[in-house]
């Protein structure tokens, strides 16, 4: 399912939510496009919901992550910011170890990279878009953040961006 104006009729989401700072994961130059096709599928007066992390995420992701059942698969993660063609990114190399079998299981999960724009152009790319209120949140204390914040104090936050 694509999320484009010609895939889906204009206006027909009254909400539209996206997890994961999955937007993040976009090329960086296609990043405005998204949000101004997430916008044209948003319903006047409809929603959007979307989490994104910062730039200084790093201080707070972990180098190693415990989960699946009964915590038996580990997460061994290298995070680094890099610099490429003036933008920032986030990029980990991601090996899984998998304990649940009577063998270990060990899947290198490959480098990851996410674009992290300053919160201050996210918000202007919602602004232009959707032409109504935007609003950012700390995704863990769900305070309102001001207009002009670089980061807060998780790390993450909430986009909540109404559609003009």
């Amino acid at each position: 399912f694509a999320l484009t104006p010609e895939a889906t009729p204009i206006g027909m989401y009254d909400v539209v939510f996206t997890g994961l700072n999955v937007l993040q994961y976009l090329p960086a130059e296609r990043l405005e496009e998204a949000i101004a096709n997430i916008a044209a599928v948003v319903s006047p007066g409809g929603f959007f919901f979307g989490d994104f992390i910062t730039s200084d995420h790093v201080r707070w992701y972990p180098n190693v992550m415990y989960g699946g059942e009964g915590e038996r698969v580990v997460s061994l993660r290298t995070p680094r910011l890099r610099e490429r063609g003036g933008k920032m990114y986030q990029e980990s190399t991601i090996v899984n170890m998998d304990f649940r079998s009577e063998r270990v299981f060990l899947n290198d999960a490959g480098t990851h990279s996410r674009h992290l724009p300053p919160m201050a152009r996210v918000r202007a790319l919602f602004e232009r878009h959707f032409g109504g209120t935007v609003r950012i949140y700390d995704a863990l204390s769900m305070e309102e953040l001001p207009p002009d914040a670089d980061t807060c104090e998780s790390t993450r936050y909430v986009v909540v961006a109404e559609r003009g």
